[in-house]
């Protein structure tokens, strides 16, 4: 699904918009963020923003969580998985117990 990012809620969940407009929220498969008023969380956010707002961005759709969010991949328009870039920056927490693939994959 390719799709433009019209928000980031924080470093690992962003918004995008489907073909019928319609607001998704996106969040990132298999990593977790500071929150903001974690340490670091503002950073991650940032980190993400300038990575894909307003970017058209393609999600690998994993799951759909408890609250309804959907659960993916994001690759940015260079073909860089976002996921990883976060993990590679120290941004991010790797949930190994749904994602076992390293970050060098």
């Amino acid at each position: 699904m390719k799709r433009k990012v019209i928000r980031v809620a924080d470093g690992d969940t962003i918004t995008i918009l489907d073909s019928d407009d319609t607001q998704v929220r996106i969040r990132m498969y298999g990593i977790d963020c500071p929150e903001s008023h974690q340490d670091f969380g503002t950073v991650a956010k940032k980190f993400t923003a300038d990575h894909c707002f307003q970017k058209v961005v393609t999600v690998q759709v994993k799951d759909i969580d408890r609250y309804g969010r959907t659960v993916g991949i994001v690759l940015l328009p260079d073909g860089n998985n976002l996921n990883k870039e976060l993990l590679k920056a120290g941004l991010a927490w790797h949930y190994k117990h749904f994602d076992n693939s390293s970050v060098r994959d």
